[in-house]
């Protein structure tokens, strides 16, 4: 048992490497060439991802405004990974809803954008798997974020984009049991829905 308490410590304890955001570029309006990686945002103002928008003078009457930070995303990530197909983003809190685009391809969403039933999740941390098949490492990447704020404040808060290598606790589901007789024994459940399987 000591054995196995030992080894769990030491897993948890493992650093990784992980790339941290803190702004990026910014504009009202809802347009969905915006989340094309080739699209030209270079006179989109640039905007801190710690505060709402409406905490930085922006008024959003329409509900949506669109996010796009850019990153090189290093190939050592990739390497890093205990699952090397796979990389988390962690993007913190949007208020309400949002979809995320990486390089053009939808990653994940949260809450339900009109004109569906909008439902919002500002309070859910926002944490997307994204497939290494459409990272460009080691070059610029493009993350664009659609924001659905239904009513003042919206928009990303008290948050940094981080982007991590998976890790065994990300990919692996492991239950400890006694057998009964004062030993114990582990066993791997399942492993993580990566890819959603």
């Amino acid at each position: 048992m000591k054995r196995l308490l030992i080894f769990s410590l030491v897993l948890l304890s493992l650093s990784v490497q992980a790339q941290s955001i803190t702004e990026g570029r910014f504009k009202v309006g809802d347009d969905p060439a915006w989340s094309r990686k080739a699209f030209d945002d270079g006179a989109w103002d640039t905007i801190s991802l710690s505060k709402t928008w409406d905490d930085q003078g922006y008024k959003v009457s329409g509900g949506f405004g669109w996010y796009r930070i850019h990153m090189v995303i290093p190939s050592s990530l990739r390497k890093e990974s205990a699952y090397g197909d796979w990389l988390i983003l962690d993007m913190g809190y949007v208020d309400d809803c949002d979809e995320a685009f990486l390089n053009g391809v939808k990653i994940g969403s949260s809450g339900t954008i009109p004109p569906a039933e909008y439902s919002s999740q500002w309070n859910k941390r926002r944490i997307y798997e994204i497939p290494s098949g459409i990272v460009d490492f080691d070059k610029d990447n493009v993350l664009a974020v659609r924001a659905y704020d239904g009513g003042a404040p919206g928009g990303f808060y008290d948050t940094q984009i981080t982007l991590l290598p998976t890790t065994l606790k990300d990919i692996l589901k492991i239950t400890v049991t006694e057998d009964g007789n004062g030993g114990c024994s582990a066993h791997v459940l399942s492993s993580a829905s990566l890819g959603g399987t």
